[in-house]
């Protein structure tokens, strides 16, 4: 149930954003660890040991690529999306 709402809500942001005249972004093909080295404003990374959805690692590996020099990582033991 809970990925059927996440999808849903995502297939709607991506309507919106498409229909928008002036912005050719699709959030399906977006992937930000592509885009983190272009960063240059500070930046602070949270995750959640536990967390399902946007696992731990992926923190870390966009920390990694961030092109931003103030930058900061929290990994939080026993947690999990919705409580970090």
């Amino acid at each position: 149930m809970v990925r059927f709402c996440l999808d849903s809500i995502r297939e709607k942001v991506r309507e919106l954003v498409m229909a928008s005249e002036n912005y050719e972004l699709d959030i399906l093909k977006l992937k930000p660890i592509d885009e983190a080295h272009k960063l240059n404003i500070p930046v602070y990374f949270l995750a959640g040991k536990n967390d399902r959805m946007v696992k731990a690692s992926h923190t870390q590996a966009l920390f990694k690529k961030c092109g931003s020099s103030d930058k900061h990582l929290e990994i939080f033991d026993g947690y999990n999306h919705t409580n970090t």
